[in-house]
């Protein structure tokens, strides 16, 4: 094996080493109701969330699930009327979207993909109401990273394999 071949196999290995490197896992924080106790009649709720500050600079999308019981004849358990993220400035607001297929006594609530400004603190607020119940209603969710920030190492790879195929191309234009 020639020189040349060689630097071109360890410029080619660098490269595809640094693009899986640089596609780093998306993360995911998911959220779930507490304290929502059996109420005899309607009553409303307020729960918010902070959200992991690894999630803010980076486009995020979420979801959100209420069970509103396991059959439509138990009465409905949950029903969320609003749902969004804030910083304080900036909303986002979840839409109430329910699936083809999805049984009517379940709702589903998602947020559409956002940016979130790095350097603020971000919270997730969900209100609604708890119906007559016999036993403690919920509901459930989560907020992904849609594309992660890769690391500084996982750049500076991919720039170092950069560098090393732009080496490799000077020095065989220079034999030729």
């Amino acid at each position: 094996m020639t020189l040349g071949t060689t630097s071109r196999l360890l410029a080619g290995l660098a490269l595809a080493l640094s693009a899986v490197a640089a596609s780093a896992t998306p993360i995911v924080q998911d959220f779930a109701s507490s304290n929502l106790a059996p109420v005899r009649r309607p009553t409303a709720f307020s729960q918010s969330f902070v959200v992991d500050a690894a999630l803010a600079g980076g486009q995020v999308s979420g979801h959100l699930h209420a069970f509103k019981a396991t059959e439509p004849t138990e009465g409905i358990y949950v029903d969320i009327t609003s749902a969004y993220l804030s910083n304080g400035t900036l909303r986002y607001d979840f839409t109430e979207t329910t699936p083809w297929g999805m049984p009517t006594f379940q709702e589903v609530w998602d947020l559409a993909p956002v940016m979130l400004g790095a350097g603020s603190t971000w919270t997730l607020y969900v209100s609604g109401v708890m119906k007559d119940t016999k036993s403690a209603g919920l509901f459930s969710g989560a907020l992904t990273q849609l594309k992660a920030v890769p690391e500084p190492g996982s750049l500076a790879l991919l720039l170092g394999a950069a560098g090393l195929m732009g080496a490799v191309q000077r020095r065989r234009a220079a034999k030729r």
